[in-house]
């Protein structure tokens, strides 16, 4: 069971849950069951909403993705989508990032990717999305992502808008 400290009197109990049981079953059935909404869903286009500026407890940054290129020229090259992250102290946070390519038309979806996480101590923590290039089209390649995230702390706060990253290019 995860517990926070809490002030209290003398004699009276110094913890409290913060996941309790029900909270945790609920996460998890939310996770399973794919609640994220149909609305968030829907195809992007990258803006300049790039994060950090909605703070529940938690402040959430869609990273530029970064290239990692092969020496063999194979394209086999693959795409960091880095998602940065820093939560106070007892907060939980769910993730749901999803994947894209920056056509001129509608833009092409990669994939998509989710966790949920606890925060013990206040901590800036960055989680890494690895996915191999995309090869969509005659040349280069844009990608960005896009993240979105809701806080717990007791109950669940709703989906906070998206949070785009800048475009990074595959050279191809």
């Amino acid at each position: 069971m995860v517990t926070k400290k809490t002030d209290s009197l003398p004699g009276q109990a110094t913890r409290r849950s913060r996941f309790g049981k029900a909270g945790a079953a609920a996460a998890a059935l939310a996770l399973a069951a794919g609640t994220v909404p149909m609305a968030l869903a829907g195809p992007a286009q990258a803006s300049n909403d790039y994060g950090g500026d909605d703070h529940q407890g938690c402040e959430v940054w869609a990273l530029k993705p970064v290239v990692d290129y092969n020496d063999y020229g194979t394209h086999d090259d693959s795409v960091d989508y880095r998602v940065k992250v820093h939560c106070d102290e007892g907060y939980g946070i769910e993730l749901y990032d999803q994947q894209w390519e920056q056509d001129h038309g509608p833009d092409e979806y990669l994939g998509d990717w989710s966790t949920d996480d606890y925060f013990e101590h206040e901590d800036t923590r960055i989680y890494h999305i690895e996915r191999q290039a995309p090869d969509t089209e005659h040349g280069d390649e844009e990608v960005y992502h896009r993240v979105t995230y809701q806080v717990y702390d007791g109950q669940w706060s709703g989906w906070h808008g998206w949070k785009y990253s800048h475009v990074a290019y595959v050279y191809q």
